[in-house]
């Protein structure tokens, strides 16, 4: 998982990616995912964002909320709860 993909999320920027691994947990209608190698689909989906406005805004508030599931307080109460499963 992306420290500078989390860092942009928490600050309201919606993300461009290139397809990997992880992508399922970060990138949920707060960003879009390209192909790999393919510098013109980067470009496209950059493009998107900055010719509308709306999705823009749309995909920044959903980075924000995206990003606050993975703060340190909510990773940290999710590693416990399942210490605790384990343990039980």
């Amino acid at each position: 998982m992306s420290n500078a993909m989390l860092e942009a999320m928490a600050s309201g920027l919606p993300i461009v990616t290139t397809r990997c691994e992880g992508l399922t947990e970060l990138i949920d209608g707060n960003g879009l995912i390209v192909e790999q190698d393919n510098i013109e689909e980067i470009a496209k989906a950059v493009k998107r964002l900055a010719d509308d406005p709306e999705l823009y805004q749309q995909m920044s508030t959903a980075a924000r909320k995206q990003a606050e599931k993975f703060d340190w307080a909510n990773m940290a109460s999710s590693y416990i709860e399942q210490y605790r499963k384990i343990i039980s």
